[in-house]
């Protein structure tokens, strides 16, 4: 009875598709092992949830730090998916020219290992590095779709478990947005010529169809966009934010609080991100695409180290959406229980990580890795330059694994 009540609750949450069988594989909080023993998988994920709570409340959280070393050689994202004991994270690198690009690496064991992508492909550059870094942990394991460009700019769809290679009928421009929908069926461009009007093309490349839609984008290009697997594009300048619909009409959100706010989509699409800033706090906010309730994620503590802001630089969710673990511009790292927040998410200070403020060439993550550990990489600045380092944070009783 009681993992047939945890399983109604992850399918509430999830997907209604969701079995039993396909939770076993996640790694439980010690205190859930129990269940995991009598294959009570639901209720040992409920019950993970809770402990690491628990523990992250009551200061329960053990840290190990160790250098990353860079491998020459280059990894095919099928070998990478099916190591185990690593992690495959996302490092936006800003050139000196302003442009952004997304590097994805496999790190293991102390080691990072670029992912090489066929026939020479790579991620277009992001016009600014204003979005942030977000990851989640998947209750089911959907392989990863990514919007990739070749040599003459043509943009191509790939998908990681199959290796398939698809053309797209659209090209990347300098400076334009792109985006592509969890499940690989929709891909955006959106460039914005001089003029303050911006197109954006939005691809669906199961019916093969594309629609335009003009979005009047202010003084300020496109530089935040994301498309959901219904079609549902949302994308945003350092001014306003923008919906455009399934039948190409767009909605205007404006940025009422501050010219640098987010809108973007958590990686299932369940959440639009949105952020308050100033001076004084650094909030984000969270609407639940699902049933339209917003929460908001406060920032905690103030500024640490001399120099560093306070603005999110990276986001993660857990299985089940219900933790979220912020990341800021000071090393702060901030647990969020999202199960049982209102209108103000209830927040846990974990620690800091020792990330050097004046280091912004690569984006900081963060990710969790099953229900009770959580994993950030940086880089910090040491007399033999910038290393990139990554600390996990096991949130669990000391001596328990």
């Amino acid at each position: 009875m009681l993992d047939r009540a945890a399983l109604d609750l992850i399918r509430r949450r999830e997907a209604r598709g969701v079995a039993g069988g396909d939770l076993c594989g996640f790694r439980f909080h010690p205190a859930a092992q129990r269940f995991v023993d009598t294959e009570h998988y639901a209720a040992a994920c409920i019950a993970s949830l809770h402990y690491v709570w628990e523990d992250a409340c009551h200061g329960r959280c053990q840290k190990n730090t160790t250098a990353v070393q860079w491998l020459m050689g280059m990894l095919e994202p099928s070998t990478a998916s099916a190591r185990c004991g690593g992690i495959s994270v996302t490092l936006p690198r800003t050139s000196m020219s302003g442009m952004t690009q997304d590097l994805r690496y496999f790190i293991a064991e102390g080691h990072a290992s670029p992912l090489r992508f066929p026939g020479g492909l790579k991620s277009p550059p992001r016009q600014c590095s204003l979005q942030l870094n977000t990851s989640r942990d998947y209750v089911l394991d959907t392989p990863a779709h990514w919007l990739l460009k070749d040599g003459s700019n043509r943009l191509h769809a790939y998908a990681a478990a199959s290796e398939e290679v698809v053309p797209l009928p659209m090209e990347w421009e300098h400076g334009a947005a792109v985006a592509m929908s969890r499940s690989g069926r929709f891909a955006i461009v959106v460039s914005t010529p001089e003029g303050g009007i911006s197109t954006l093309h939005c691809h669906d490349c199961q019916q093969g169809a594309t629609r335009v839609t003009t979005i009047a984008s202010g003084d300020y290009p496109i530089c935040q966009a994301a498309v959901t697997d219904q079609g549902r594009a949302y994308v945003a300048s350092h001014q306003s934010g923008h919906v455009a619909g399934e039948q190409g009409e767009a909605e205007v959100h404006a940025f009422c609080d501050s010219r640098q706010s987010l809108f973007m989509l958590s990686p299932d699409e369940r959440f639009l991100i949105r952020s308050r800033y100033s001076a004084l706090h650094a909030d984000l906010v969270l609407l639940d695409l699902q049933d339209n309730r917003e929460v908001i994620l406060p920032r905690l503590v103030g500024h640490l180290p001399w120099g560093a802001g306070i603005r999110p630089t990276s986001v993660a969710f857990s299985v089940l959406n219900m933790l979220a673990a912020v990341l800021y511009d000071d090393g702060a790292v901030h647990l969020f229980n999202l199960h049982r927040a209102e209108a103000q998410a209830e927040g846990v200070v974990l620690g800091t990580v020792p990330m050097s403020p004046d280091i912004s060439a690569t984006q900081p993550y963060i990710g969790f890795d099953g229900f009770d550990r959580i994993h950030v990489v940086y880089q910090i600045q040491t007399e033999f330059g910038a290393v990139l380092e990554m600390q996990a944070l096991h949130i669990a009783a000391a001596g328990t694994h």
